[in-house]
């Protein structure tokens, strides 16, 4: 929707019909990743945020779900507090930011309502550009714009960072191996 590929199908999901887009008889699988996902603009934007986020996804959840085709769905670790660390799939979660009760809450629908999906909860992500929209990169032109630019930064949060570029071997992974059920995907180190 926001950011348009060359050679790739344009798909608003306000306007929720994709079937008017695509013949999903055609496809098996479905991924899902479109959301407002920066915690701040959720709350500047509420509504338009609960419509992509909530609405809108749930409406395209149900049209894919007429086909039986298999979900996998974009969630976020921000489904977890935080408080206690190293989450596992059994966890309860308990959101503590709008972003993540909206995740939460498409999560539940489609464990209502589907039969084949796969939630993924993503870790923060960063790739080895400098012109993307990941972590890293944004320290580089922090760095680069002002050279006495002070970052600031939480000194007691532990995270486990996710290569971009592992997320096309993961869902491939997950397709090729018909793997069903919610997955806590992040890098390989705590840090």
């Amino acid at each position: 929707y926001k950011n348009k590929i060359k050679n790739w199908v344009y798909f608003n999901i306000l306007e929720r019909n994709l079937s008017k887009i695509i013949n999903l008889d055609q496809y098996s699988n479905i991924i899902i990743l479109s959301a407002i996902t920066k915690p701040d603009d959720c709350i500047e934007n509420k509504e338009l945020s609960q419509n992509i986020n909530v609405d809108s996804t749930k409406q395209l959840i149900d049209s894919v779900n007429r086909k039986n085709i298999h979900i996998i769905f974009f969630s976020s670790e921000f489904v977890y507090d935080g408080l206690k660390g190293n989450y596992n799939e059994k966890d309860s979660t308990n959101p503590v930011n709008l972003y993540g009760k909206q995740k939460v809450e498409v999560e539940n629908y489609i464990k209502s309502t589907s039969s084949k999906y796969t939630i993924l909860r993503i870790a923060k992500t960063y790739s080895i550009s400098k012109d993307d929209d990941t972590l890293l990169s944004k320290w580089f032109r922090m760095i680069f714009k002002d050279k006495d630019t002070t970052i600031n930064c939480f000194n007691d949060q532990i995270f486990s960072p996710l290569y971009i570029n592992d997320i096309p071997l993961i869902i491939n992974n997950i397709i090729k191996n018909k793997i069903y059920g919610i997955l806590n995907i992040g890098g390989p180190e705590i840090l």
